[in-house]
């Protein structure tokens, strides 16, 4: 987790940066962490669903390193979960502005097409209606 924690504080440099290549690295590497962390938990599982029973089994030294450690799992896991969701905020704020950018350079290109013929040919038609009677 605390790999997990460090690469998303790194996500978050490279997003703000804009440097997606690299993003693209740490993402990569984040969800190699994950699947490893999915194995584990298929492992542990048995002893997560008695897990109070466990503990109890543990002298008492042990008990409270092993809550020290579930306290600091929690804790590891909300970071980067808030994090995360501050990242994917930052991202659809970035894709927002992007979105009204390419619509701003959609509408110039329109009015320079519009305008791309030029001046307008003279008129065809000469009103030689006398005006005075």
């Amino acid at each position: 987790y605390q790999q997990l924690r460090s690469l998303t504080d790194r996500q978050h440099e490279l997003i703000d940066g804009g440097d997606c290549r690299a993003l693209l690295e740490v993402l990569a590497e984040r969800q190699r962490l994950i699947d490893g962390l999915h194995v584990l938990n298929r492992q542990l599982a048995p002893l997560m669903r008695d897990w109070r029973a466990v503990c109890r089994r543990l002298a008492e030294p042990d008990r409270r390193r092993a809550h020290e450690l579930v306290q600091q799992l929690d804790r590891l896991a909300g970071e980067i979960l808030a994090a995360d969701e501050r990242d994917a905020r930052l991202l659809s704020e970035r894709k927002r502005r992007v979105a009204e950018q390419l619509a701003v350079v959609s509408a110039g290109r329109q009015a320079n097409q519009a305008y791309a013929g030029g001046v307008p040919p003279a008129c065809r038609f000469v009103d030689q209606t006398d005006v005075d009677g």
